[in-house]
């Protein structure tokens, strides 16, 4: 859809990549987990987020804007309630992929 190089579309993965891992590492990272809540749900939105964003500045020849990213985080807040329910209810594994589609989703 942005017409951008593959060399772009790999820049705007890793910025997401590394968004979702630097938003992990420190809201606590394994501490998610263990009050419950699955971290692909949690930063996965973050990081869809900001690849997204980096995409269509990459794609477009501009710097990523910090409005931008400040906008595109709070709808991945508003988004990120990450229920660890699956791991416990042999019935609701399903939803486990459901957290990295609403992620991707977002995009």
């Amino acid at each position: 859809m942005t017409d951008a190089s593959q060399a772009d579309l790999f820049r705007a993965v890793t910025a997401g990549y590394e968004a979702m891992a630097l938003i992990g590492c420190t809201a606590g990272g394994m501490d998610t987990v263990h009050r419950g809540f699955h971290p692909t749900s949690v930063y996965g939105a973050f990081g869809a987020a900001t690849a997204c964003i980096a995409l269509h500045a990459y794609s477009s020849g501009k710097p990523v804007e910090r409005d931008a990213i400040v906008a595109a985080w709070g709808h991945a807040l508003s988004q990120a309630c990450a229920s660890m329910q699956f791991s416990v209810e042999p019935t609701g594994g399903e939803v486990k992929r459901v957290h990295a589609a609403l992620a991707r989703a977002m995009a």
